[in-house]
């Protein structure tokens, strides 16, 4: 906690660029793993001087941890798994980069295990066509999860999502996708997020004996209405493609921007011996009319490249 409280008051003083949405938005300590340095929305970024604007926002959190060589015993199955993917050379990889703890108070300790390294090299080892449908996945969660539940952060979270994905790539692997077989792999995930909410039952994919539904809420509401799209594509469709930016457009906003400029703003600010907002304000002005435009034009217009046809 004291770690926590300290790390919290460091980033509140890095400077004028985000001060002003941490002194604001920034969750207070508490007992769990991370803490959040900010959770901004879209569309309620504010920061002084500068007009409302509409840039999407990220969720950030920072977690203490301490970094272990090896593999845990508890894990020792997950590298001899027979499996289609990921390749050994891959599981090799995982294995010399380690695991991590970190703190977190429960009923059965005060720290446990992270393989969030080992989730981020597995995610990154995804094929093109596993990466669309995982996304594809997330935006259709993404749009209709409040419809299902308003106290859905109670029932299952992106991180269960991800699991799914994990343990559906593990056990399909990369021959058996195709352009063609896209949507079969997409309606399968809904299937396993259905199944898993119906039975209350998701293994960890690192420690599969550990059940990550086993305290959730009755799911079984969830699934029916979930179920209930799973048959109607056009609907799970219009959920992905009002979910996803077009990354094109997104790249050329980006690009109008003209970091490099801002790069020097930032140098006559290392120049001078001080950070001042003033000093970003005539840079930002210049540019958040044209961002504002975009991701509002590109609300009901994204996802050129169409996952379903």
């Amino acid at each position: 906690m004291k770690l926590k409280e300290k790390l919290r008051q460091r980033y509140l003083s890095y400077g004028p660029m985000f001060t002003p949405l941490a002194e604001e938005d920034v969750d207070i300590v508490d007992e769990g793993p991370s803490i959040a340095v900010a959770s901004s929305l879209p569309g309620k970024g504010k920061v002084p001087g500068l007009p409302e604007w509409i840039v999407p926002a990220e969720y950030f959190d920072f977690v203490l941890a301490i970094k272990c060589e090896g593999w845990p015993l508890c894990a020792q199955e997950w590298p001899n798994r027979s499996r289609c993917w990921p390749t050994q050379d891959i599981v090799h990889k995982i294995i010399k980069d380690g695991f991590h703890i970190v703190c977190k108070s429960s009923v059965k300790g005060t720290f446990r295990l992270s393989f969030s390294n080992a989730e981020r090299i597995l995610v990154g080892n995804l094929t093109d066509l596993q990466h669309k449908v995982y996304r594809a996945l997330k935006a259709f969660v993404h749009h209709y999860k409040h419809q299902w539940s308003p106290n859905i952060k109670n029932i299952f979270c992106s991180y269960h999502l991800k699991t799914i994905v994990l343990w559906y790539c593990e056990k399909s692997g990369p021959r058996g996708w195709s352009e063609n077989t896209v949507v079969i792999h997409l309606l399968s995930l809904i299937d396993d997020l259905i199944m898993a909410l119906r039975e209350r039952t998701l293994p960890m994919y690192f420690m599969p004996k550990y059940n990550l539904l086993e305290h959730m809420e009755d799911g079984n509401d969830v699934a029916d209405k979930i179920m209930e799209l799973r048959w109607d594509i056009g609907q799970i469709s219009d959920g992905i493609i009002s979910e996803e930016p077009d990354e094109e457009a997104a790249f050329n906003v980006l690009k109008s921007m003209e970091l490099d400029k801002f790069a020097e703003v930032y140098q006559k600010c290392l120049e001078k011996g001080r950070f001042e907002t003033s000093d970003f304000i005539e840079h930002f002005n210049e540019r958040l009319n044209s961002i504002n435009e975009f991701w509002m034009k590109s609300k009901n217009s994204i996802f050129s490249r169409k996952i379903l046809r």
